[in-house]
């Protein structure tokens, strides 16, 4: 019985540790999308330069985004792509931050919950001994 007990809590330590680390990543997402206006307008044209492959894309952001840094980051990226033509798209996304560029029915995804996503694999163990260790 006692062993029983012992696995028991084991595994709800086990389960909080993963809540931890999983409330970890979404706060990284919320840090990211907080960021300061000219950091963020930085990051959001480093990904749209990076994914372009023609400079002929259009760029979707959420509603928030579009309004608040739609313009600025447009002419960014425009600008670090030596005269491209992004442009930024009708519609919206129903994603936190960051960006989907597309091109016709090529979508290549660079939001903020993609790119945390991204890194948890790498860093899960590594915030786990932070926290746990």
């Amino acid at each position: 019985m006692e062993r029983l007990a012992n696995m028991e809590g084991r595994k709800a330590i086990l389960a909080l540790k993963q809540d931890m680390v999983a409330r970890s990543f979404e706060r990284a997402v919320e840090k990211l999308v907080a960021l300061p206006e000219a950091q963020y307008v930085a990051l959001l044209s480093k990904l749209a330069v990076g994914a372009s492959v023609s400079g002929d894309e259009e760029i979707v952001l959420n509603a928030r985004d579009k309004k608040a840094v739609g313009d600025k980051l447009i002419k960014a990226a425009n600008e670090k792509l030596g005269g491209g033509h992004l442009r930024l798209a009708q519609d919206t996304g129903s994603f936190r931050g960051g960006l989907i560029l597309r091109r016709g029915n090529i979508e290549v995804n660079c939001t903020a919950e993609l790119l945390v996503d991204l890194c948890r694999e790498d860093m899960a163990a590594e915030l786990a001994g932070v926290l746990f260790g």
